[in-house]
């Protein structure tokens, strides 16, 4: 294939391509980002060299014009820019980014300011405050925000625009230092520099954050498409196949994805929209007007167009003077009219009731609703005065009201505001939030006209007592549940508490839930040493992907001592960036030692404490594994014991399980780490001896066995033992029953031919030698 890419390209050595990248963010960030996407293409396209340049875009321009990049991977208002001038072609990719597993093709932009400070709340107050912003050449950095403005009526002309330059972190910069009031830059850059640590949450607010279907990123403006891949013209169109198609073939998980935080590209997106933006903001390269040739018109019409001219400017003037007079007064009426709808429009929307009262003449006022809360028309009240008020209200209420009103008229409390009951018409008690503010004074200064709202918030009292009914059945339930209920939040810088644990807390980590209320230090402290990196790797990784976390661990607790807890809860994702688990955690002690005690059982002799049966097979299999792999001897020995039987019927079998335990303990201290024993039943012990160092280790086996074993001060008992040797044959291996079966029959000759003694076979031999 090599040959073949040599003819097809003309060379034996690898050729060069250098691959622009833009640079919306600093230079060592972006090429940590984007240097694997060139090693990527340089490693699959082969005789090729990809050479990555990050390049803000004056130097990118300079690079262009000298002929040095064959590869652009920019913003789309520069691709558009660039095919317009007929450099480069149309897009092979287009960019799809990843935030919190969400894949997108698209990008906004955003609106910021600081987050401490007082600033606008909307789009609509941005004239008149100072806006950060790299250059006007860009799409997400300029171009969206300003056609979400244009869109509503906002001249470019009312901003105050100061182009700072470098990358998106300038813009961010200038507003954190108060340079400028807000900024504008592409989505995505709050999400890095969140995620790199350089921001701190609470730092900066978007300002008119939108909320767009299946994207991930805060925006506050339309979505457009994301980044393109281009290449030069110039470029056979088989390496820009090539190029597109290792670009589709990029999987999220590749480490070059990984690295610039990206889901990988996918088909070239329809950029008319953008290049739509960029004519209707008169973007470069749609901000040369034709030119007109004039000259030859001006010299032959010149004396007619001079009094023509001026005859028509004065007439111009004076219908831009009435024009703007028109539309001057045209304006007040439409705002005057829009003032009035808006204002009916809140008071219908928040359904309240409005009221008027002159306190020196007694006149009161009110609209349809102020009478519908309490079950009546309006005609049904009428004549409205302060009498009929006070009829409506609770006695217990009138006191506390008429003290609050008081107050208000005297000037000790900026406006009038209480709750109080009033009755209606079905006899039932309406709560009312009663707001009001004194707007006029007599000429001498006595109060005058009083305005205001009732609002019905019986619904809210009674949400309020359910919540309340509710918290006191939580706590009774918590209170008596046997584990803990817990909420635990990782907070975006690291640090994380317990917002709320239930009382059991302390039988589990000896340790109040207001101990660990603002830092969870005193929960992990008391986490057993050899568990707690796998509970922290735990939870972080249950952060990143909010998978639901379960765990089981031990805890030192600092009155009980060691216990084993087991947790587990559900993630979610907080709007500071960190993570809240809502769980359960419960004492699983005693389900340990059950545990363990039946896996005790399973795989060791209950009266010996060694191996049994079926913890010996697991370990024979091991072993005959090994000495194949690492052509090693092994010994399966079958020790069957000698005048056992005398010793239980003359002493009975109490002594005889002494004597068994006692020629276990023998047979154990015997062996190495690296060899097992095990007992299979009865009076017959197994021995699997790896690498065996000749055979005096069988004899020593046997000479352990004839030491006389006490059975109390006065009684010693004598057994000895008849061992059965398989040796392993490599020549001719074979499974752990068959060597099993030979170190049977080896035993059995060995006891036919006197007992006391071995016999060794192997798997391929005709007959046992001693």
């Amino acid at each position: 294939m090599y040959s073949l890419l040599r003819n097809a390209y003309g060379a034996a050595q690898s050729q060069q391509l250098t691959l622009g990248v833009f640079a919306y963010r600093p230079n060592a960030v972006m090429e940590a980002a984007w240097q694997p996407l060139a090693n990527y293409l340089s490693e699959h396209l082969d005789g090729f060299d990809v050479t990555l340049r990050v390049l803000p875009q004056p130097e990118m321009q300079a690079a262009l014009a000298a002929g040095e990049l064959d590869l652009i991977f920019t913003n789309p208002a520069h691709y558009i820019d660039l095919r317009t001038r007929n450099e480069f072609t149309g897009a092979l990719a287009t960019l799809v980014t990843l935030l919190n597993g969400q894949p997108s093709a698209e990008l906004g932009g955003v609106v910021i300011r600081r987050g401490n400070a007082d600033g606008p709340n909307s789009l609509e107050e941005l004239p008149g405050t100072s806006i950060a912003v790299v250059g006007r050449q860009f799409l997400g950095g300029f171009a969206v925000q300003a056609g979400e403005l244009q869109n509503l009526g906002i001249s470019l002309d009312e901003l105050n625009i100061l182009e700072v330059g470098g990358s998106h972190d300038a813009v961010i910069d200038a507003v954190r230092a108060g340079v400028a009031d807000v900024g504008f830059i592409r989505t995505g850059v709050l999400e890095a520099k969140l995620r790199d640590g350089t921001l701190m949450p609470d730092e900066l607010k978007v300002v008119s954050p939108k909320a767009q279907a299946d994207f991930s990123f805060a925006v506050t403006t339309s979505l457009y498409p994301e980044w393109a891949f281009v290449a030069r013209r110039s470029l056979s169109h088989d390496i820009s196949k090539r190029i597109a198609a290792l670009l589709f073939d990029l999987s999220s998980e590749h480490p070059a994805a990984r690295a610039a935080g990206i889901h990988g590209f996918t088909i070239p997106a329809d950029y008319a929209p953008v290049e739509e933006l960029m004519v209707n903001l008169r973007m470069p390269p749609f901000d040369e007007a034709p030119a007109f040739a004039w000259s030859d018109v001006w010299e032959r019409y010149r004396a007619t167009i001079i009094p023509m001219g001026l005859l028509a400017s004065s007439v111009m003037v004076l219908l831009i003077l009435l024009g703007l007079d028109y539309r001057r007064q045209r304006r007040l009426r439409d705002n005057a009219q829009e003032l009035s709808k808006r204002l009916q429009w809140i008071i219908e929307g928040t359904r309240a009731g409005t009221w008027e009262w002159n306190v020196l003449t007694g006149e009161y006022r009110c609209n349809q609703r102020w009478a519908e809360i309490l079950g009546y028309s309006l005609a049904e009240l009428e004549p409205l005065s302060r009498e009929v008020y006070r009829s409506l209200m609770h006695p217990e209420d009138a006191p506390r009201v008429n003290d609050a009103l008081e107050r208000h008229l005297s000037g000790e409390t900026p406006y009038h505001a209480c709750e109080l009951r009033m009755r209606h018409r079905d006899g039932h008690w309406v709560w009312i939030y009663d707001r009001g503010q004194l707007k006029t004074r007599t000429p001498k200064g006595a109060p005058e006209w009083v305005v205001g709202t009732h609002i019905d918030v019986s619904d809210s009292h009674l949400l309020g007592d359910a919540q309340q009914m509710w918290i006191k059945r939580f706590k009774e339930f918590s209170d008596n549940v046997p584990g803990v209920l817990y909420q635990y939040h990782l907070r975006s810088d690291g640090t994380s508490h317990f917002p709320f644990a239930s009382p059991r807390l302390l039988n589990l980590y000896g340790c109040h839930p207001a101990d660990v209320e603002q830092d969870a230090t005193a929960v992990f402290e008391v986490i057993h040493p050899d568990d707690r990196a796998e509970i922290k790797r735990s939870i972080q990784a249950s952060a990143e992907m909010l998978t639901p976390w379960r765990a089981n661990y031990r805890v030192n607790h600092p009155s009980v001592g060691l216990i084993w807890v087991e947790g587990s809860a559900t993630p979610s994702r907080q709007e500071d960036g960190g993570t809240l688990w809502h769980g359960y955690i419960r004492d699983i002690t005693t389900l340990k030692q059950h545990e363990q005690e039946l896996e005790f059982i399973a795989y060791y002799d209950l009266l010996t404490g060694i191996p049994n049966r079926r913890l010996l097979s697991s370990r024979l299999t091991q072993a005959i594994a090994h000495a194949i792999r690492s052509g090693e001897s092994l010994a399966v020995c079958m020790l069957d014991l000698d005048n056992f039987k005398p010793i239980n019927d003359t002493y009975g079998h109490e002594a005889g399980d002494q004597v068994l335990i006692e020629v276990a303990r023998r047979l154990s201290a015997l062996l190495r780490t690296e060899d097992s024993v095990a007992r299979l039943g009865g009076d017959e012990f197994v021995l699997l001896l790896r690498n065996p160092e000749g055979e005096g280790v069988f004899q020593r086996v046997l000479d352990d066995l004839r030491v006389p074993i006490s059975l109390n001060t006065t009684i010693d008992v004598s057994v000895s033992g008849s061992l059965g040797v398989a040796m392993l044959d490599h020549a001719a291996p074979c499974d752990g029953d068959q060597l099993m079966r030979l170190a049977d029959q080896a035993a059995y000759r060995a006891k036919s031919a006197g007992r006391d003694r071995y016999q060794i076979v192997t798997a391929s031999a005709e007959k046992l030698s001693t």
